[in-house]
């Protein structure tokens, strides 16, 4: 799937629900890159809320230049390493 500004989706994560009327609509963090076959999964992360005065979705928090991979897709393919995925934009791991 692709999103604006030639980002892929790679993962999309329920952070909570919001009450607008008489529905609950989701929120999410939201996992891009810029194209399949790098070495890495993601290099961007977004937050989307949903504003229930305008009745859509909003960003909340972006965050670029990451070189990390999705922690359950990277247990999988090395479950008997003891290795970190995730390189941070600042470099330093967390």
């Amino acid at each position: 799937m692709q999103y604006s500004e030639g980002q892929r989706i790679v993962a999309a994560y329920t952070l909570d629900e919001v009450q607008d009327e008489n529905k609950k609509v989701p929120e999410y963090l939201v996992l891009f890159t810029e194209k399949e076959g790098l070495a890495y999964d993601f290099s961007q992360a977004r937050v989307f809320t949903w504003n229930a005065r305008k009745h859509r979705y909003e960003t909340a928090y972006r965050s670029a230049n990451w070189q990390a991979c999705c922690r359950s897709r990277w247990e999988r393919k090395i479950s008997k390493k003891r290795e970190t995925c995730a390189h941070y934009p600042s470099g330093e791991r967390r």
